[in-house]
């Protein structure tokens, strides 16, 4: 059945035996060890990646739909309709908050006008004291902005990323990316507990033997010597697939788009990490944002910028999952629109009065 299926699998490409040499297996009889708490975090989305690429669809076909069936499934009546009723509270709740976040900005702004603060701490405060404010004045009346559900969602999206690094055998994910900066702060401070990457060393490595080749080019080495240097070089290049790992699929490094086959690879048009961004701020611009003051409409720009920068480093496969995560997060916002709208925010009446109305902006309990 599986050959007629998936019939790829059984005559891989020319340019995949490459790969052969770039990581070999010692001499051992098993496999490398699994890692208990790897295997429990990623269960069951390497459960559901497998059930639907053994039912015959690609991977380029199989990611998409995974996302979509996690965010419809586990995401849509556990953390997104909940968010929306809160959603709905913080609404009633805007005059509340925008006076209580012009009470406390005044002193701000008074600090960044006499240039008593940083300017970098100004625009941290600015960015920062309208959330908390949202967050303290709507808590009480079950309308907090940050709940459990915040960390549900982030975990959800590592444990998906982190199993599809896994499958196509890539270092590169998600979760290394955030811990990269803590890893070089470790190594920097204990080098004996904490050693580099072995992708930073073998870049040290391979600076090295680049410049002693460019000596010898330039003091007319001989052919051997140059010879010598890109051998080296080339064995001490990292491996770009660890088909040694026991999470390894072979089926990613042929099943991707036609520009892009490979999955474990980065796009090299970069149409993945375009479309990424794109959506990105196309579902910041269906949601609340464009309700919301100027710097915060503002801020789906630098979310977009920071996702299509992140997805020029991140493999095509892990790519490919994060647009499909935030392609089905734009549908639930659109069908969300429908079936729980934003009620209007309470404004000033307009209608003209007998007697001038006293403020009472600045009188918030």
């Amino acid at each position: 059945m599986q050959l007629v299926l998936r019939p790829v699998l059984w005559r891989y490409p020319g340019g995949l035996p490459f790969y052969g040499h770039v990581s070999r297996r010692g001499f051992s009889q098993s496999s490398t060890r699994k890692n208990a708490v790897l295997d429990a975090a990623v269960a069951v989305p390497t459960s559901m990646l497998d059930v639907l690429h053994s039912a015959g669809l690609p991977w380029f076909a199989a990611i998409p739909i995974a996302a979509f069936a996690i965010r419809g499934i586990a995401m849509y009546y556990v953390t997104g309709v909940p968010a929306r009723k809160r959603a709905i509270i913080r609404a009633h709740l805007a005059p509340l908050i925008q006076a209580r976040t012009a009470r406390e900005l005044r002193p701000i702004h008074a600090k960044g006008k006499a240039r008593k603060v940083n300017p970098f701490a100004y625009s941290f405060a600015l960015f920062t004291k309208p959330l908390q404010v949202a967050h303290r004045t709507a808590r009480p009346y079950g309308g907090a902005s940050f709940t459990w559900s915040t960390v549900y969602n982030i975990g959800i999206f590592l444990a998906f990323t982190e199993s599809i690094r896994l499958k196509c055998g890539t270092r590169n994910g998600m979760l290394s990316f955030l811990l990269a900066p803590f890893q070089t702060l470790l190594s920097k401070v204990d080098p004996a507990h904490f050693p580099p990457a072995p992708d930073v060393i073998a870049e040290k490595i391979v600076a090295r033997l680049g410049r002693a080749y460019e000596q010898a080019v330039a003091t007319g080495g001989d052919a051997e010597q140059v010879r010598f240097y890109i051998q080296q070089v080339q064995e001490r290049m990292p491996p770009l697939v660890n088909s040694d790992s026991p999470y390894f699929d072979a089926s990613t490094l042929v099943e991707g788009f036609s520009w892009c086959p490979n999955l474990a690879l980065l796009d090299p048009y970069y149409i993945l990490p375009m479309a990424l961004a794109a959506i990105v701020l196309a579902n910041f611009r269906v949601g609340n944002a464009r309700r919301g003051p100027r710097w915060f409409r503002y801020s789906g720009l630098t979310a977009a910028a920071f996702f299509g920068y992140i997805g020029s480093y991140m493999p095509a496969g892990i790519v490919l999952y994060m647009f499909s995560s935030q392609a089905a997060a734009l549908c639930q916002n659109l069908v969300m629109r429908r079936a729980m709208p934003l009620p209007p925010t309470i404004t000033r009446c307009t209608r003209a009065t007998r007697s001038k109305a006293k403020s009472t902006a600045s009188r918030v309990y």
